[in-house]
């Protein structure tokens, strides 16, 4: 399956983004902040695509905090958790509800690769910094890299202003046996934490509704 999976006319991998020897203090200055761990993203990009990989039977365990995480541990403040594809009848359940919509906005109109999620956490009476709400994508080529990131600016610039939430998107390149790009849709606070965790579902809704009036201009091919 991995030969037919690389050789898919989808997958333009014969120059991904190529490998490249790193030092401790390159590694340093990268940011490189995944918590779940993809392993070789090729073999996980084979598993979103053809249902019949190996990966896509393997057990997870996920847990649900008293804060919302939804992780493997079941604690507040761990983003540690099992990347599972469309496949799994469990997708969606371990999404965490703030984000599910979004997710499912991009994975199933928009055909692309989601290998984190977070709906955002204000971790009220514990030593723990809040994090905004966001998605993470894994282009699967260059070209669909630069599609996806001009779509979605795009759209965030189509919704009306929020003094509470400011889109973003952002690109972080991601290592593994392979360098890659990975690009992060974040909700960020545009003013304190309180306003923010009080706007950020009606903002989320008024995104994934401009998702949903058209295509983002992508192209994975």
């Amino acid at each position: 399956m991995r030969d037919k999976c690389y050789k898919h006319e989808r997958f333009v991998l014969a120059r991904p983004f190529g490998r490249r020897k790193t030092c401790r203090s390159d590694l340093a200055k990268m940011v490189y902040d995944m918590a779940n761990d993809l392993g070789d993203l090729r073999d996980f990009i084979c598993e979103w695509r053809y249902a019949r990989e190996a990966g896509n039977t393997e057990p997870v365990l996920s847990r649900r905090s008293m804060y919302g995480n939804i992780n493997e541990s079941g604690l507040p403040g761990d983003y540690r958790s099992r990347v599972i594809t469309p496949h799994r009848p469990e997708f969606h359940e371990i999404i965490e509800p703030g984000v599910r919509e979004l997710v499912r906005m991009l994975v199933e109109r928009h055909d692309l690769l989601t290998y984190s999620s977070c709906e955002g956490h204000f971790y009220r009476g514990l030593v723990i910094a809040p994090v905004p709400r966001q998605v993470s994508l894994l282009p699967e080529s260059v070209a669909a890299a630069g599609f996806t990131l001009r779509g979605l600016q795009r759209v965030l610039s189509c919704l009306k202003h929020n003094d509470a939430v400011r889109g973003k998107v952002d690109v972080e390149l991601l290592y593994g046996p392979m360098a890659w790009l990975g690009i992060k849709l974040i909700l960020e606070p545009a003013g304190d934490w309180c306003s923010y965790f009080s706007a950020v579902d009606e903002y989320t809704s008024e995104l994934v509704a401009e998702l949903g009036i058209g295509a983002l201009l992508m192209c994975n091919e």
